[in-house]
């Protein structure tokens, strides 16, 4: 699909703002995927 993005989101909490920024720089998004691929069960087509 051109022109499409994949977006890739998570959440991180921390108790401090220094943890936070840690925390942001250790995320390793090669481990999560994109919003395009599919997850088994989340969507069921009941359209006739």
């Amino acid at each position: 699909m051109e022109g499409k993005v994949d977006q890739k989101r998570t959440t991180v909490h921390a108790d401090s703002m220094e943890e936070l920024l840690e925390k942001i720089r250790e995320v390793d998004w090669n481990t999560f995927q994109t919003g395009n691929e599919p997850e088994v069960g989340r969507k069921f087509d009941f359209s006739i």
